[in-house]
């Protein structure tokens, strides 16, 4: 490691993304075949919707949602 390195610089938006990268990168490593997206989400720390919700409902929870903003605004 180059001792010269001046270490009081940090990009800490960079250094994480890098570490979400090799975290990543572990799993892919490790893994037997193509991951999931669940799995990619794992390894990454995203929280998902409960899998109990359904795309169904949440399209009907958005249409809801435009169907207030229309009605408010007039």
């Amino acid at each position: 490691m180059n001792s010269n390195l001046d270490t009081r610089l940090h990009d800490h938006v960079a250094l994480a993304e890098i570490e979400l990268y090799s975290d990543l990168l572990t799993v892919v490593a490790t893994a037997e075949g193509r991951l999931t997206v669940e799995e990619i989400d794992r390894a990454l720390g995203v929280a998902r919707e409960p899998e109990a919700e359904s795309r169904a409902a949440a399209r009907a929870r958005g249409k809801q949602r435009r169907r207030r903003r229309r009605t408010t605004r007039r």
